[in-house]
């Protein structure tokens, strides 16, 4: 905590290249927070506790998590179905079955992402479903290139700005 303090008050105070407005430091659980509050607070750094419950249990949070997940292995059933049902692509559920059904058709065992690879020859989906899910194979190419040399910020900047993701959740009921 301290240390994270200190590189903080370096990067504001000593060489000028952020303000205390641009950092954020996220927990998954509070029970230390009250540690880097301590260590903030004795260095002059203001800072605002936002002890919110479920973070990383919001659904614009958890979109990012299936996406992330899906950079590092696109062969997950669950996250893939959860990105393409999401404001990211949006599919329908009918678009979802006959991917699905094309997939499985080489055995139960076979991932999900068999039948985006070869979209082409999935005979059922309306042309509107098989351009989000063309635009979407495309995105997750770029990404998936790209892993190991972005850091994880411009991946997640690159997806939200890609997908309009902000734009989508802002537009949703509740939407912040």
């Amino acid at each position: 905590a301290a240390a994270i303090a200190r590189r903080i008050k370096d990067l504001v105070g000593g060489e000028g290249l952020m303000e205390y407005s641009d950092i954020a430091i996220l927990f998954k659980t509070t029970t230390s927070s009250y540690l880097y509050e301590k260590e903030l607070g004795d260095l002059g750094i203001p800072y605002r506790a936002v002890k919110n419950r479920g973070f990383f249990s919001k659904t614009e949070i958890t979109d990012l998590v299936n996406l992330l997940e899906l950079v590092e292995n696109p062969h997950r059933d669950i996250p893939l179905a959860a990105v393409l049902r999401s404001p990211l692509v949006r599919i329908s559920d009918d678009a979802l079955f006959w991917l699905a059904r094309y997939a499985k058709k080489g055995g139960e065992d076979k991932p999900l992402w068999d039948g985006l690879r070869y979209l082409e020859s999935v005979a059922e989906l309306a042309e509107a479903e098989r351009q989000k899910l063309l635009k979407f194979r495309k995105f997750l190419e770029v990404l998936r290139k790209n892993k190991n040399e972005w850091r994880l910020s411009e991946l997640i900047q690159f997806a939200m700005r890609e997908t309009n993701h902000e734009a989508k959740v802002l537009a949703q009921p509740n939407g912040r």
